[in-house]
């Protein structure tokens, strides 16, 4: 019995070192399936990101291609806007400088408070015409949204506006000759 006792000790650390090199080789076989299942995700969140890089190309390339033809109106149009605000700074420092020269060659008494008085009132001016242009400018954006709200709102409520193409086509004129011709007791002698 001692041998058999023996034996199957023996054959029970065998079987005790077979699993645990089983279980270390399954996990190391998870471990690879883990890093395999990441670069999986990986690789899948590159092929989306892909498409997602091709989908935004060729909505670019549609844009830049509806463009091309204005292009050269765009620059101009952008060229022309720089040089008018240019020349509105440069307008802007020669009033400023002007408006010192004037203040400066105004004559009083006391000389200093005449001119801070002068100097003041110049910025205040300035400034109120600018804040005047501002909302004019504000303004006339407003009435061009108030124009197309209310076409809207005339579009839904199905008011129709003055069509200046229908203004000499009425249908029931006194000079005009009837359509259908007068019978013979009908017309005037």
């Amino acid at each position: 019995m001692k041998i058999s006792l023996e034996s199957h000790l023996v054959k029970t650390t065998e079987f005790q070192s077979l699993i645990e090199e089983q279980n270390e080789s399954i996990k190391k076989n998870l471990k690879e399936i883990e890093s395999l299942r990441k670069k999986n995700v990986n690789n899948e969140r590159i092929i989306e990101l892909r498409e997602e890089v091709c989908t935004w190309r060729t909505l670019y390339e549609d844009l830049y291609n509806k463009i091309k033809p204005f292009q050269q109106q765009l620059d101009a149009y952008e060229a022309e806007k720089n040089a008018l605000l240019n020349e509105h700074g440069a307008a802007q420092e020669e009033l400023n400088k002007l408006s010192d020269a004037y203040a400066k060659l105004l004559g009083h008494q006391n000389q200093k408070q005449k001119i801070k008085h002068v100097m003041k009132l110049k910025e205040e001016n300035s400034q109120l015409k600018q804040e005047a242009s501002r909302l004019r400018s504000q303004l006339a954006k407003e009435r061009q949204a108030g124009k197309q709200l209310q076409e809207q709102l005339n579009a839904v409520q199905g008011i129709h506006r003055f069509d200046p193409s229908k203004v000499f086509q009425h249908e029931s004129k006194e000079n005009m000759v009837p359509k259908t011709p007068l019978k013979d007791g009908n017309r005037n002698k």
